[in-house]
């Protein structure tokens, strides 16, 4: 095979952003929409009309769980239940409360809370879940909605990395009390560690406005703007590219590729695939082989040392095993179509070498 151009999933350097950008802002400007507000208040602005919700500010990504749950007032010592499949910093704001978190198994088929085990953990003394969308698979949140109206208990979504996930034609994200989207890596309107709030609670977006933690620089609101009108483009582009791994992917006998929710439309940010953590590794070799970039699941929060010290949860057998064998495949809007053939030739060439092609 000829040597192939490195697939990077942060491809920003390939965008030519700034004639579009130019139009974003001529627009703006004919509107008057800057009359007496920044780029950056505007963008919030923007964003909080894009996802339906009436309040969106940033916030360092770091710190945006931490005054969440003091936004919200959670009783002291409570708990909150939450996947392990979540940063470690955010599990270390809830323990920084005096919170405790407890942990949940993953669902295979979603990568997101397991329902039943959810279910089972809750108890008189929880105050809160936190559900994940890893990479924008929209697992279906209205369960977890009734579940948490019945308990009279928050629910706080965190979208890793994406926007634009939907079910029942609703954004991923704006079902419960909160919403949390991270922005970087995977989106191209900041450089830096932060997220975008959504709310359609006062007194969170009063706490988050007194403290000054949703200040959004201009040109983060300029790159913001360029975003949502590119927004249909991009997210068209990443569903071609999806469909058109599905439809290769899906004949390879010993992998797994995830399927949405008949009610939901999911934007990939990534494609995950899952095979045995045996065929993992030779795969991972033969992907580095080949110069394509490709993420691994991170190390569960509850296997960290500090984590076992403190809480010593129990074993999460599903999140464990989904951990070595889950592979993450880059989809960019950007991505030609030869770095896409790239990627699925060097794939099924894998598994027709080692026999385990259908």
């Amino acid at each position: 095979m000829q040597a192939a151009k490195k697939i990077h999933v942060n491809a920003l350097e390939d965008i030519e952003l700034c004639d579009e950008i130019h139009d974003v802002l001529r627009s703006a400007w004919s509107k008057g929409d800057f009359t007496h507000t920044g780029y950056g208040h505007f963008f919030q602005n923007q964003y909080a009309q894009f996802c339906g919700s009436i309040y969106a500010f940033s916030s360092s990504l770091r710190n945006s769980l931490k005054e969440t749950l003091i936004a919200l007032r959670l009783p002291e010592r409570s708990e909150v239940i939450c996947p392990s499949w979540i940063s470690v910093e955010h599990v270390q704001s809830i323990l920084s409360l005096g919170l405790t978190p407890i942990f949940a198994e993953i669902n295979p088929y979603t990568l997101s809370l397991d329902y039943s085990d959810v279910s089972h953990k809750l108890n008189a003394n929880t105050s809160a879940v936190v559900l994940n969308y890893p990479f924008g698979f929209p697992t279906d949140p209205c369960t977890y909605v009734e579940l948490c109206k019945h308990h009279k208990i928050k629910l706080i979504e965190i979208v890793p990395a994406a926007i634009g996930s939907t079910v029942d034609d609703q954004f991923i994200g704006t079902f419960g009390d909160i919403g949390i989207f991270e922005m970087h890596p995977n989106q191209k309107y900041s450089n830096k560690r932060d997220c975008m709030i959504v709310t359609d609670n006062a007194d969170i977006h009063q706490h988050f406005s007194k403290k000054g933690l949703h200040k959004f620089s201009q040109i983060d609101g300029v790159l913001g703007m360029h975003f949502l009108e590119t927004f249909d483009k991009h997210q068209s582009n990443r569903k071609e590219i999806a469909q058109r791994y599905h439809q290769c992917f899906t004949k390879i006998l010993h992998l797994s590729v995830l399927y949405e929710l008949a009610n939901a439309n999911w934007v990939h940010q990534m494609y995950p695939i899952r095979v045995s953590h045996k065929i993992r590794a030779a795969l991972v070799h033969e992907l580095k082989r080949a110069d394509i970039d490709f993420e691994l699941p991170e190390t569960p929060a509850h296997l960290y040392s500090y984590i076992q010290t403190v809480l010593r949860p129990p074993q999460l057998m599903t999140t464990e095993r989904l951990m070595r064998e889950i592979i993450f495949l880059p989809i960019a809007p950007e991505m030609r179509i030869e770095e896409q053939n790239i990627m699925i030739e060097t794939i099924m060439q894998f598994f027709q070498k080692n026999h385990l092609y259908l």
